[in-house]
């Protein structure tokens, strides 16, 4: 028996893409938009028996979100960090309704096995057309940048769609031959390069970034311009293969300093064909928290929930990002959910595992930059809904006839307290612990 089609009326719609921003109503049926409108719901709707009716009690009605990046945890360990069931839970409380997979240093996706391993342990929601969990495959083997993994052999494995893109995000130890041969690969198929810009000569080793917090704690620094330097390489190759494959286009996976802002804000006044992303740590953290004096920490030193990477960066850092997400020179807001296990975790800074769990906290955590910095919230929400749905080519994140009925009210000012221990993923790590944010998802 088919379910009958429901209607939400009485509710705020919030969607930038779709030009709406007001009292209106949405009509979906069997997982799609059918209708919707502005306004008061039409009366002969409201008297149709049939429809399951949802008073939207004037909550904020907007696109399920979109998270560009999250990180593989390791299927094939006897007791892993995640499982599809854990990441599906949190997915759901989160308020996400696609969470892209990307190969991670942890779980390389870069053969037919990984890839075949991979579809097997995600969860089983995957809609032929419009995958709720797309991968992001490695861009050389096993994403240590020495040897081109065959894209082309893991595209036709499965069905279009449910690879989104290719991934470096861990320090990169490419040659620049083998970067643009490797650009080249994935330009050719019409895949977007995903790329951590860290080099790994920079980075190796590295366990905080360079200053004064990191002097005081006695922690091996990262170079703060190292971000800079090695997109300053990328966007330099990106401008030399494009006239040889005009389809390529790049994405910085992460930015999280001054220099890495302002180095993408150039690209783009260049006209390369360029976006980026960044994540809540990065524009509500500075390398303070390392010794758990930001939000809600006990304020020992060494807070291994702050090990991160790449690495919390100054509070001048911090400041840039958040005017690079106000001018729009970056484009999407992503959870960087990275599991790991809390006997990893709750470790000696030196020894702890890089990592965090965030599906369930991005939104709320993300709203900060409309509560605080005044961020408008169309604009705020495009970040996490339309922007990254376009990055990775999926008919998602809009309110839209023909799109998913995957939308969600959100009552924007209710109060809460993030807890570790209440969150719906194994990897219960949060540098955000006892923080208190603004944001519920009531429907």
């Amino acid at each position: 028996m088919m379910p009958n089609p429901i209607l939400t009326h009485n509710a705020h719609l919030l969607c930038a893409a779709s030009g709406l921003n007001g009292l209106g109503w949405v009509l979906s049926e069997q997982g799609v938009i059918r209708a919707l409108g502005h306004g008061e719901a039409p009366a002969d709707l409201l008297a149709q028996p049939d429809l399951a009716k949802v008073d939207g009690r004037g909550h904020h009605l907007i696109p399920g979100l979109v998270d560009a990046l999250t990180l593989a945890w390791p299927w094939q360990v006897a007791r892993p960090p995640e499982d599809a069931a854990s990441f599906l839970a949190a997915r759901q409380a989160g308020g996400i309704a696609v969470a892209a997979i990307a190969a991670s240093p942890a779980q390389p996706i870069d053969d037919l096995a990984s890839l075949q391993a991979a579809l097997f342990n995600l969860p089983t929601n995957q809609d032929a057309h419009s995958p709720a969990t797309p991968l992001l495959i490695n861009l050389t083997k096993g994403g240590g940048g020495q040897q081109l993994a065959e894209l082309h052999r893991l595209l036709d494995a499965v069905p279009s769609g449910h690879i989104a893109g290719v991934a470096d995000l861990s320090a990169n130890a490419a040659s620049l031959g083998l970067l643009q041969r490797a650009w080249m690969q994935a330009g050719a198929l019409g895949l977007t390069v995903h790329h951590l810009p860290l080099e790994a000569s920079l980075a190796a080793g590295t366990e905080a970034i360079a200053g004064e917090m990191a002097t005081r704690l006695g922690l091996a620094g990262l170079w703060p311009a190292a971000e800079a330097v090695t997109l300053a390489r990328d966007f330099a190759l990106l401008a030399a293969v494009l006239p040889t494959v005009p389809r390529l286009r790049y994405h910085a996976a992460l930015v999280t300093t001054a220099g890495g802002v302002a180095a993408v804000r150039a690209a783009k006044a260049q006209g390369l064909p360029v976006t980026a992303a960044t994540a809540p740590p990065y524009f509500l953290l500075n390398d303070l928290a390392l010794s758990g004096k930001n939000v809600g920490n006990n304020g020992s030193d060494f807070d291994s929930a702050a090990k991160l990477f790449p690495p919390l960066a100054s509070e001048g850092d911090r400041l840039a990002v958040v005017a690079g997400l106000a001018d729009g020179t970056i484009d999407v807001i992503v959870s960087a959910h990275q599991p790991v296990s809390l006997d990893d975790k709750r470790q000696p800074f030196g020894l702890a595992a890089v990592g965090i769990s965030a599906l369930e906290t991005v939104l709320p955590l993300s709203l900060s930059l409309h509560h605080q910095h005044g961020l408008p919230l169309p604009t705020l929400l495009a970040k996490l809904t339309d922007a990254p749905a376009r990055l990775l080519g999926l008919n998602r994140g809009r309110l839209q006839i023909g799109c998913p009925a995957d939308y969600r009210l959100l009552d924007l000012h209710r109060g809460w307290q993030i807890q570790a221990a209440r969150l719906h993923s194994r990897c219960q790590s949060t540098p955000f612990e006892g923080a208190l944010v603004q944001g519920v998802l009531v429907g």
